[in-house]
């Protein structure tokens, strides 16, 4: 179940970042550059801030549930809901590991 509970939560992230980052912005956010002036460059706010954790919420649900599913799936016999549940379970005991892994591929994303 998980996995489907990740699904929504991640659209929902997604749907409700951008309102609360232009309804939090000291200045109207009507284009992009507005958006790099008033939120990326913003001295004194710290809404990239938020934008960045909102992201991250995003995502850690996402890697919870393929990061040992996608290697099961190709590797053994098990169906989605057993790779994904298997995943979660893999965070949930190896929780320092797999952030650790999770940082790495976040770090070689951004090279």
């Amino acid at each position: 179940m998980p996995a489907l509970a990740a699904l929504p939560a991640a659209g929902l992230a997604l749907f409700f970042a951008f309102p609360l980052i232009t309804l939090l912005a000291p200045q109207p956010i009507h284009t992009p550059m507005d958006f790099v002036r008033h939120v990326v460059l913003a001295r004194n706010h710290f809404l990239f801030e938020l934008w960045l954790a909102l992201g991250g919420v995003m995502a850690a649900p996402m890697f919870a549930s393929s990061v040992v599913a996608m290697p099961l799936l190709l590797d053994r016999r098990a169906t989605v809901m057993q790779a994904v549940l298997t995943s979660w379970q893999a965070v949930l005991v190896n929780p320092l590991p797999l952030a650790l892994w999770a940082a790495l591929i976040m770090g070689f994303t951004l090279l």
